[in-house]
C-alpha cells in the first residue's frame, strides 16, 4: 500500500511540475528572430509598407494589443474586421503580409526587436 500512494504522489507531483513549467514558458515574451542583412532588409520593407499602409489607422498599437501570433495578423490583413479595408494578395503579397506581421508583431506589440 505504500508503495502505491509514493508512486500515486510522485505521478501526481511530476504532472505538476510539468503543467507548471508549462505555464512559465508561456509567460514569456516571444523570442525575437535572429538579425541578419536579409532580415533587416526585409524589416525595413515591412516598415515601410506599415507606413504606407498601416499608419494612419493603427498610429497606436491600442487597437492591435490582443494578437497573440502573426497568423492573426495576416488573416486580419486579408479578411478584416469592420473599418479595416481588405488588403488582396494583388495589393500586398504572401511574402508582404508575412513580413508585415512579424514587424507588427515582434517591433510594435511585443518591442522585442532590437531598436534601430
Amino acid at each position: 500500500m505504500k508503495y502505491y500512494t509514493m508512486t500515486v504522489l510522485l505521478t501526481v507531483s511530476f504532472a505538476l511540475f510539468l503543467f507548471q513549467a508549462g505555464c512559465r514558458k508561456a509567460d514569456q515574451p516571444p523570442e525575437a528572430p535572429k538579425r541578419t542583412g536579409s532580415h533587416q532588409a526585409a524589416e525595413k520593407a515591412a516598415e515601410k509598407l506599415f507606413n504606407e499602409r498601416c499608419l494612419m489607422c493603427h498610429h497606436d498599437s491600442a487597437t492591435m494589443k490582443k494578437i497573440s501570433q502573426t497568423d492573426e495578423i495576416i488573416k486580419t490583413i486579408r479578411n478584416p474586421k469592420r473599418g479595416m479595408p481588405k488588403f488582396a494578395e494583388e495589393e500586398i503579397s504572401d511574402a508582404e503580409a508575412e513580413a508585415l506581421a512579424k514587424y507588427i508583431f515582434f517591433r510594435i506589440l511585443t518591442g522585442a526587436l532590437n531598436k534601430k
